[in-house]
């Protein structure tokens, strides 16, 4: 899948009194051993183990936020029952992080695996010689930290693009970097429509999967995997004589123009 190790889950943790490494003037610390990198995360997950925020008063919750914070951003409840919260300061994003007891409840908070981060794609042939660890090395400073260049497949030949996926370390993308001496354009990075390896649809992934049986990409049907598939190629989601995972599919077109 193009770009599928960018898509990857970053997890970043974020404990007090300790950073990594300083990156530049907007992650330098002072001092004090008690201060933080000045990155912090600017949406967090709070999280019960046993589920209990889900059927907490919303009256309740915003006096307990309010008390540790003052007022946030705004407040979401997820579908699993956690809260997502967004801060509105470093200060607020810090104060968030300490807390381990909400009311009586125990949680723990994190930053939220994706929207602190955004991707945007550069497109240049001056680059093509440049590696993705070289991306990421060079462009730290601009709140790079993972590189993807875009591949295509060809006659069993990997042909490198001129196309890099770069994940920024940042909710917001920004319009343009600085790149050696280069000023390049930033697009957002929009993914292929999910489809689901279990059951072939499209719209959720495998481990949300509610379907009974597992489908073979190749032919829809179940009871094998497709490395052994000798059957005739037929798409599960518009019946055609292609595999579920073809972009020449009409559903896969159809979902792939309403992102």
């Amino acid at each position: 899948m193009v770009g599928g190790a960018v898509g990857a889950r970053i997890l970043i943790s974020y404990r007090m009194g300790s950073f990594v490494k300083q990156t530049d003037s907007n992650t330098s610390l002072t001092s004090k051993s008690n201060e933080l990198p000045k990155r912090l995360p600017k949406f967090l997950v709070l999280h019960n183990e046993e589920g209990k925020l889900k059927n907490m008063s919303p009256f309740l919750i915003q006096k307990h936020i309010y008390t540790f914070a003052g007022n946030v951003q705004s407040v979401k409840k997820m579908k699993s029952g956690d809260l997502l919260v967004e801060s509105s300061s470093l200060r607020q994003s810090e104060q968030l992080l300490s807390i381990t007891i909400f009311g009586d409840i125990p949680i723990t908070v994190s930053a939220h695996a994706s929207l602190n981060y955004t991707r945007g794609v550069m497109s240049s042939d001056e680059f093509l010689m440049v590696s993705d660890s070289e991306f990421v090395s060079e462009l730290e400073a601009q709140k790079v930290i993972a590189a993807r260049r875009i591949t295509l497949k060809r006659d069993g030949q990997i042909i490198p693009t001129r196309h890099v996926i770069l994940t920024f370390d940042t909710p917001v993308l920004p319009k343009k970097i600085t790149a050696g001496y280069i000023s390049c354009d930033i697009r957002p990075y929009i993914p292929n429509p999910v489809r689901c390896f279990k059951c072939q649809r499209f719209g959720h992934t495998k481990t949300a999967c509610r379907g009974s049986s597992a489908l073979c990409p190749r032919c829809s049907e179940p009871g094998h995997e497709e490395t052994i598939c000798q059957n005739p190629e037929k798409c599960f989601n518009c019946k055609g004589n292609h595999a579920s995972y073809s972009k020449t599919c009409p559903k896969w077109k159809i979902e792939n123009s309403i992102r």
